[in-house]
């Protein structure tokens, strides 16, 4: 006869042992997982994060995966092994296995070019939940990379080259995990400095125009020209070349000029002097030598070394020059009957000046031509008669005897006059004489006419 012992009485199961996590970074998927035990008849796990928030998993297998963990947390992973009894008894939770998950992406990145340094820039961003460290890369457009490490929410990009339009990405790190690289916005670096800076010889006198070479990372250009009393001109321009208006004649200015990116200004390019044409000679003035049929043209000579040049000119167009190193010019042999303007300019060597303003000269009235006389014997008269002459204001008949002694005159606006009152009996010269603004004609004898005896 057998006996049979009392039933056996199956205890608790120990607590699961080996138990791990394995993660993907990029992922927000963590598989739990342990070493089976004895009388289970499932598992219950639980993962709880940095925020004490507790997601279950409640399985037969030795693994659970928890696919909504959450961006720079620290979870902590338990599981214990419920009895297969029926009895309500399980082994108790294994010890906490700890897990970071990824940081949280970098937010609002934004890029500040120092505009005191062409070299630098600084990067920053919101604070990336979980993030230990930060590394920021750049990449420009004439140099391939650039990099910069943080604990904090900003670094400084360093050794950057001017004019550079950078495309920044930057990951956040921790002890564990990377992020994936988050983009930022374009950064420009401080624009570069124009070069080879040139004047433009225009020998304007009111304006001058400067060119350089194009400047990597401009988008338009500043000049700036000063002249020795402080008065500053500026001029903007998108191309390589601009022009300063309203600048003063025959004076030098100092110019330089610097490039814009619309955020930083590049520093001065190199300065260099430019020079305006000379001004238009001043106080220009004409006098006449009538007896010579001379004009000499004067005016204020300010600066030495230069050449001026007078230029008379004609109602038909042709020109006479006359140049010199002092203050004056002569016009010889002017001819009869013209009205003349005379102009002068100043060359100094390298541009010629503008035109002085014109001043009028009339020459002498062309000699009377065809000259007639007919005696009134009766009145003992001579009526005299010409051609009217080129730049005659009006005339004056003259006779003359052999002394050349006036003997009578008459004057007339038009082409004829009487001569009265001649003494009888003599043979006298007839000249007629054209009166000018300022020179008049010869009179040389040009008619003669004999008057009667006296009948007493």
């Amino acid at each position: 006869m057998h006996f049979f012992s009392p039933s056996l009485k199956l205890t608790a199961p120990c607590p699961p042992k080996a138990a791990k996590v394995y993660r993907e970074c990029s992922t927000n998927v963590i598989l739990f997982s342990w070493e089976p035990t004895n009388n289970t008849a499932y598992y219950f796990a639980i993962a709880v994060d940095s925020d004490g928030l507790v997601t279950e998993c409640v399985t037969v297998e030795t693994s659970c995966y928890f696919t909504d963990t959450v961006c720079g947390q620290t979870y902590s992973f338990y599981v214990s092994a419920i009895y297969s009894g029926g009895l309500d008894c399980n082994s108790g939770n294994t010890e906490g296995v700890v897990v970071k998950t990824a940081p949280c992406l970098p937010q609002n990145i934004y890029t500040i070019a120092n505009c005191n340094s062409i070299s630098s820039a600084i990067i920053t961003w919101d604070e990336a939940t979980g993030a230990e460290a930060y590394i920021v890369e750049a990449r420009g457009n004439r140099k391939d990379f650039y990099n910069c490490t943080s604990a904090n929410t900003s670094c400084t990009l360093t050794d950057l080259d001017c004019g550079e339009s950078l495309s920044v990405w930057i990951v956040a790190k921790n002890s564990e995990c990377t992020t994936d690289s988050v983009l930022g916005d374009v950064a420009e670096t401080v624009p570069c400095i124009p070069q080879n800076v040139s004047a433009v010889e225009t020998c304007s006198s009111d304006s001058a125009s400067l060119t350089w070479n194009y400047a990597n990372g401009a988008i338009f250009y500043i000049g700036m020209a000063t002249h020795v009393d402080g008065t500053v001109h500026t001029c903007a321009a998108m191309a390589a070349e601009c022009t300063f208006p309203d600048l003063r004649c025959g004076e030098e200015y100092d110019v330089f000029v610097l490039s814009t990116n619309l955020k930083c200004n590049s520093s001065e390019s190199q300065h260099i002097t430019l020079q305006t044409a000379p001004c238009a000679p001043v106080s220009v003035g004409v006098t006449r030598d009538c007896a010579a049929n001379h004009a000499i043209v004067s005016w204020q000579a300010l600066q030495t070394g230069s050449l001026y040049t007078a230029v008379l000119q004609d109602e038909h167009g042709p020109t006479v020059n006359c140049s010199s190193s002092s203050n004056n010019c002569t016009f010889a042999n002017l001819l009869c009957g013209m009205n003349y303007s005379v102009t002068v300019t100043r060359d100094d060597g390298q541009c010629g000046s503008l035109p002085s303003t014109p001043i009028q000269i009339q020459s002498a009235p062309c000699d009377p031509q065809n000259i007639t006389t007919v005696l009134q014997c009766d009145t003992n008269s001579a009526n005299v008669t010409w051609a009217a002459s080129a730049g005659a204001n009006g005339y004056t008949a003259m006779a003359t005897d052999g002394q050349q002694q006036r003997l009578a005159s008459c004057h007339s606006l038009g082409t004829s006059c009487q001569l009265t009152s001649l003494p009888c009996g003599m043979r006298l010269n007839v000249t007629v004489q054209a009166d000018g603004a300022t020179c008049n004609s010869s009179s040389q004898p040009k008619a003669v006419v004999e008057t009667g005896v006296s009948s007493h």
